[in-house]
C-alpha cells in the first residue's frame, strides 16, 4: 500500500510543476516608420520622458515630426 500511496504523490507532485518555455525568438524586424524616415532622407532621433521613448524623424525641408506620424500620413490605408 505504501508504494502506492508514494507513486500518486509523487504523479501528483510532477502534475504541478510548469515546464520552463524557452524565451520567443525576436523576429528581428525593423520599425517600419523608421525605416521609412529613412527611405525619405529623414534623419531619426529620439526623445525620453516618463511615458518612454517616442521617434521622431526630421524631413530635408526642416519638418520634425513623429516617426509613425509620417508613416501613416504617406500610408493612409482606405
Amino acid at each position: 500500500m505504501k508504494p502506492i500511496v508514494i507513486l500518486l504523490g509523487c504523479v501528483t507532485l510532477a502534475a504541478c510543476t510548469t515546464e520552463e518555455g524557452k524565451p520567443s525568438p525576436s523576429l528581428n524586424m525593423a520599425n517600419p516608420a523608421a525605416v521609412y524616415c529613412l527611405h525619405v532622407s529623414g534623419k531619426l532621433s529620439t526623445s525620453e520622458s516618463d511615458a518612454g521613448k517616442k521617434g521622431y524623424c526630421t524631413l530635408a525641408d526642416g519638418e520634425h515630426i513623429d516617426e509613425w506620424d509620417l508613416y501613416r500620413r504617406e500610408h493612409k490605408q482606405n
